[in-house]
């Protein structure tokens, strides 16, 4: 006997609660992004591209503070990696198909080891982080 199937419409309210605020502050964005100027983002593309592997991808700001900076690389990229499992689990198995395919599974089993590798990174991260806000305490 499954009790839990009489609470499933109970998941309406706070779902509608969830989009009605996410409604609300896109709305908010949205305005605000309208009062910006126009600019030009196709202009020196090179230096906007080579700015995107830094700054975004090597995390290059954050690493000046190595500490900080390196716990939220590990959150960072383990939530990257765990894209590839989500999206495998949410297309029932089709990205580990296609992963998959060329190596005989190899590859797959690359991807999962990442995966493994960075959450238990992110939980250290996270580890870490609940350490200096209460007991660290840095100075802002």
């Amino acid at each position: 006997m499954d009790v839990s199937i009489p609470f499933y419409p109970l998941i309406v309210v706070p779902v509608a609660v969830a989009v009605f605020l996410f409604w609300r502050r896109a709305r908010w964005h949205l305005a605000l992004l309208r009062r910006g100027r126009p600019l030009d983002r196709f202009d020196r593309i090179g230096r906007r591209i080579a700015a995107l592997g830094v700054f975004v991808f090597g995390q290059k700001r954050l690493l000046q503070d190595p500490g900080p900076g390196i716990a939220h690389a590990f959150v960072f990229w383990g939530f990257v990696v765990l894209l590839a499992t989500t999206g495998n689990y949410l297309t029932n198995g089709l990205v580990e198909t296609i992963v998959a395919w060329p190596l005989g599974g190899f590859a797959w089993s690359v991807v999962t080891l990442f995966a493994n590798v960075f959450m238990g990174l992110v939980l250290g991260a996270l580890v870490y982080y609940a350490i200096r806000r209460t007991v660290v305490r840095p100075p802002r």
